[in-house]
């Protein structure tokens, strides 16, 4: 892989913005001809669960625009945009092509999902490889950032509102009765009855 120089990063950015606006577009109108039309003629769409609850690729714009036919209406992939928190789009080569390739950010009935686009470096951009993503499901969001649980108070912990199955099910023994369960020579847990020893 040969990477093209730092100042081609930016002209690469707007090539690969350009390139995702017009396939938001496409998508948006319900237009599966003119989507398709924006992939190179050997170009390829795998998919892993944001078009369809399904793992699939296809080769070619004619099979790109069956799928995008059959799944686009259902799915409504939308708000196309390029990753903020990935790696900036970049001019390289690969399979001895010159590309730009970049990370995209969209969003579907389902839930957030992410594309890697990789598009063929000519006079009109096309892609030749774009793989889509599902990432998260609407209301179901992973807790990270923001989102992330912070436990900053004691009644909000699992650990003591007992909220979790380990939580529930872990003996809350004080040291005292761990160090003289153990010298006793017999662990002593807690039953739903009361405090127990094994024999």
């Amino acid at each position: 892989m040969e990477v093209v120089q730092a100042p081609s990063r930016s002209l690469a950015a707007d090539v690969l913005s350009r390139w995702v606006g017009s396939l938001g577009a496409a998508l948006a109108s319900g237009d599966a001809a003119g989507a398709a039309g924006l992939f190179a003629a050997d170009g390829y769409w795998r998919d892993i669960l944001a078009l369809g609850w399904s793992y699939r690729t296809f080769a070619g714009r004619a099979e790109i625009e069956g799928a995008l036919r059959n799944t686009a209406a259902a799915a409504r992939p939308r708000d196309f945009r390029l990753a903020p928190d990935r790696m900036p789009p970049r001019t390289v080569r690969r399979g001895g092509r010159d590309v730009i390739e970049g990370f995209v950010d969209f969003v579907t009935s389902a839930g957030k999902g992410t594309a890697f686009v990789r598009l063929l470096d000519e006079q009109t951009p096309a892609a030749w490889m774009v793989l889509t993503t599902l990432q998260e499901l609407h209301g179901h969001e992973e807790s990270v950032g923001a989102r992330r649980p912070s436990w900053s108070t004691p009644t909000t912990s699992p650990a003591t509102t007992g909220s979790t199955s380990v939580a529930r099910r872990r003996p809350t023994l004080t040291m005292t009765q761990r160090c003289s369960s153990w010298v006793a020579g017999r662990p002593a847990w807690r039953s739903p009855h009361g405090w127990a020893g094994s024999a």
